[in-house]
């Protein structure tokens, strides 16, 4: 099978099968773009179309009031996991360990498409192969680690740190067909990595005033895309008879890369996107 791509033989330079690949004897299948080479190759003629590249998504709109498009995906699902912890304390220091193992779901998908359009001689036009595709197949997702140390300093300071890892690599398609997901499941190992992110939060307390301060790094395994997040907290609260009153306040720091075009200029731009949030909360004690 010949598959499709944005290349086109219409260009200076473009991809080719081995030429000897029509004299094997065995069928050839050209899809789009492997049809235009059978067809090069072949002696026929390609001509270009109206300008526009047809390679990626394209909008398909409803322009009559008779025309139908029938486009019905139903997914059922179900996934099960196993989630461990302990902890142990020292004296005032609380260790802490947890592990959410990955989650294996198992999907069943079932897919029907019809079109019906309205013709000019006023007689319907109706695609209906009358088939359900049905797919069946699995997903581990990735599992997550986190070891926790926590203390309290005279019963006014309290000082928290998270470390999680999670393993993106544990991430994985599979099915009852040998290989249909070998090119998937290679794309997610070469572009995902395992991260570690960590969570550092502390308050001090002086009678009815509560300071609060922290600090997260969330690292993200699509080195592409954003590649971190920095985020710095702080807040106080007041307690009153029966109700609290809560104001936090938070700046992110979020590292991107972007890719500023699909073809040519294709680097990427480092970006630096600051945000600032504020939170009040109102709580009532019964």
């Amino acid at each position: 099978i010949l598959s499709g791509g944005p290349s086109s033989v219409l260009g200076k330079k473009f991809p080719l099968p081995p030429s000897n690949l029509f004299d094997l004897g065995i069928p050839v299948l050209g899809i789009c773009y492997g049809l235009q080479v059978m067809m090069k190759l072949l002696g026929g003629k390609v001509d270009s179309g109206s300008g526009t590249s047809e390679f990626g998504r394209a909008i398909l709109k409803k322009t009559g009031s008779n025309s139908k498009i029938i486009n019905d995906l139903f997914i059922k699902g179900g996934g099960f996991s196993v989630q461990l912890g302990l902890i142990y304390l020292i004296n005032k220091f609380r260790f802490g360990l947890s592990y959410n193992s990955p989650t294996w779901y198992s999907f069943d998908d079932e897919l029907y498409q019809k079109l019906e359009v309205q013709s000019e001689d006023y007689s319907p036009d109706i695609i209906d192969p009358n088939i359900i595709n049905y797919y069946e197949y699995n997903f581990r997702s990735p599992s997550k680690t986190t070891i926790s140390l926590a203390t309290v300093v005279k019963n006014m300071l309290a000082v928290n740190l998270d470390i999680t890892s999670k393993k993106y690599s544990n991430g994985k398609f599979s099915s009852n067909s040998n290989g249909a997901y070998e090119s998937v499941n290679s794309n997610l190992n070469r572009s995902l990595s395992d991260v570690v992110d960590y969570n550092i939060g502390t308050e001090l307390k002086l009678g009815v005033l509560s300071l609060r301060g922290g600090i997260i790094r969330k690292n993200n395994p699509l080195d592409s895309e954003i590649s971190q997040i920095e985020s710095t907290t702080f807040g106080f609260g007041l307690e009153f008879d029966n109700s609290t009153l809560d104001f936090g306040f938070s700046e992110s720091t979020i590292q991107k890369n972007h890719q500023l075009f699909d073809t040519g200029l294709t680097d990427f731009a480092a970006l630096s996107n600051k945000r600032f949030r504020s939170v009040i909360t109102y709580n009532l004690i019964f």
